[in-house]
């Protein structure tokens, strides 16, 4: 059973702050916790009631329905998950993460573009590439246990949509699960092929417009924990706007609400470009005079490497706009090569090009400390508001547990 620790609320954590700065344990002096660290332990305390809070609402609602006969449970749904911590409040990201690489790296591999193309792929070239990725996401992230979901799968399809509508009430499972009835990998492919957005005939653009999206209410025994733990459903709406419409939608809202902004990341990443634009010119000028003009930052202070070098690879073939950026791509050179070696041997001197550039300007280092700046000033700024919905949480759990031993 997974279990995490109770820490004091805001008030007393203050107290306990304030009689020990300054005081080891033994009565010695001791160096008092950093913001950051404090902030970071904060980040994790929000991770550690998230994942409690769900394991005691998934113990309530195994409860209710294995009293209706269901005794095997989609264990995707009602699973334990491990706690993810941090070790800082940028999870060992920085925007200039994806241009500036490892120098061993880039000589070797540029950006990794060129092991998803045709070539390498069907060559088996990018194998030993993409072994050396996944080995060094495993460290970085650390690895995940497998969810045994093995005696649920191997229910019939009616045994799994009856459990869905135990669970759920039936709008939301014809919503959400009706998949578990189509064919039997869970996509019917005439459906699929029928679901295209619809366009306009005459000109064979997609038409756009308002949109609006009603999340259909919870029922089953999902409700049922709802209820008996917090009360009554609140139905939210929120809207967006886009381009050329509106677009709305609602959900439903039982848990205490973060005090997080929902302008929290886009007002970082503000913040980011704002410390940082004056390096960005100069490093953009730095890698025109080696030959590579045209390029712009994106809104998250990073560079389109994707955009540019997909059509590299897949010529007619590529989609570009892979994480939503705006910014204009510049040309491929003129005298690009048309060989498959060629273009990978031009990636590599790209990568290793834009990395003497961030070396000339130390954009490493300035870029990491502003973007930890602007997340320890964001994360501050709620740091209150925040104790406060963690004794909300803490207070949710006690009556879980109630519930539970009921």
């Amino acid at each position: 059973m997974l279990t995490a620790s109770k820490p004091l609320g805001a008030l007393g954590l203050a107290a306990v702050l304030a009689t020990t700065a300054g005081c080891g344990v033994f009565g010695g002096e001791e160096e008092p916790a950093s913001e950051e660290s404090r902030l970071v332990e904060m980040v994790n305390e929000n991770a550690r009631l998230d994942v409690e809070l769900t394991a005691a609402e998934n113990r309530i609602i195994r409860g209710c329905l294995e009293e209706q006969g269901h005794t095997v449970h989609d264990e995707y749904e009602l699973g334990e998950w491990a706690v993810m911590e941090a070790e800082d409040l940028t999870w060992g990201y920085s925007p200039h993460d994806g241009f500036l690489l490892d120098p061993d790296e880039a000589a070797e591999y540029g950006f990794g573009m060129w092991a998803d193309s045709p070539e390498a792929l069907d060559s088996g070239e990018s194998d030993a590439y993409w072994a050396e990725q996944e080995e060094k996401w495993e460290e970085e992230g650390g690895s995940f246990e497998e969810i045994d979901n093995s005696a649920f799968e191997a229910l019939s399809p009616e045994e799994q949509y009856d459990w869905y509508l135990a669970y759920s009430g039936q709008e939301y499972a014809e919503e959400y699960y009706g998949w578990a009835l189509d064919s039997e990998d869970g996509f019917d492919e005439a459906e699929g092929e029928d679901a295209e957005a619809p366009a306009d005939e005459a000109s064979g653009e997609l038409e756009l417009g308002d949109t609006a999206y009603e999340e259909p209410k919870p029922g089953g025994c999902k409700l049922e924990m709802i209820e008996g733990l917090y009360g009554e459903l609140e139905e939210v709406e929120h809207s967006d706007d886009f381009g050329s419409g509106t677009e709305t939608w609602t959900e439903w809202r039982y848990r205490p609400e973060h005090p997080e902004p929902t302008t929290m990341w886009e007002d970082m990443e503000l913040a980011y470009t704002d410390r940082m634009i004056d390096l960005q010119y100069e490093f953009l000028d730095c890698i025109a005079g080696l030959g590579h003009e045209g390029w712009e930052f994106d809104e998250y202070g990073s560079l389109p490497v994707w955009d540019y070098f997909g059509p590299l690879y897949w010529e007619d073939d590529f989609v570009g706009g892979g994480f939503g950026t705006e910014v204009e791509v510049p040309p491929l050179p003129a005298d690009v090569p048309a060989d498959y070696e060629g273009r990978k041997a031009y990636e590599i001197q790209v990568a290793l090009d834009f990395l003497e550039c961030g070396e000339r300007l130390d954009y490493a280092e300035a870029s990491e400390e502003a973007y930890e700046e602007v997340h320890i000033e964001a994360y501050a700024e709620i740091e209150e508001d925040t104790y406060a919905w963690q004794e909300e949480m803490r207070e949710a759990i006690s009556r879980a547990q109630d519930l539970i031993d009921a």
